[in-house]
């Protein structure tokens, strides 16, 4: 006889939280050792014959995200706080964001522009 569940876990605050507070907290402080692989969350490929979106994670809220190590986008091994293996897509702008030194962004007909900390400057590339 065949099976069918899913698993889920909800959680709500109706109070009011005074310290930090957490939706989902995963530590570890125990003095153990693991001869293999660690991962603080893994997330498997949970379901077959998906007919909708299929994200394997998904934050809805606007909040900034932070991490505090690499993050490796198709890298197993980021060297850099962001290392990306494949391409990068900028989605083009119709005008120039509020921009600070360092940032990028491609305008509505492809130039790449820097900002210099002062002010946004054409990336000039070399033929």
């Amino acid at each position: 006889m065949a099976t069918t569940s899913i698993s889920s876990m909800y959680m709500e605050n109706s109070g009011a939280v005074t310290g930090d507070g957490y939706g989902l907290w995963i530590g570890g402080g125990s003095t153990g050792t693991v001869g293999g692989n660690v991962y603080a969350l893994y997330i498997a490929t949970p379901f077959a014959n998906i007919t909708g979106d299929n994200y394997a994670l998904y934050a809805e809220n606007t909040a900034n995200s932070y991490f505090a190590g690499n993050l490796g986008i198709g890298e197993l091994d980021p060297q850099q706080k962001v290392h990306i293996n494949g391409v990068m897509r900028l989605e083009p702008q119709a005008s120039s964001p509020t921009g600070d030194l360092g940032d990028l962004y491609v305008n509505s007909d492809g130039t790449l522009y820097f900002h210099n900390g002062i002010d946004w400057k054409a990336v000039q590339v070399a033929p």
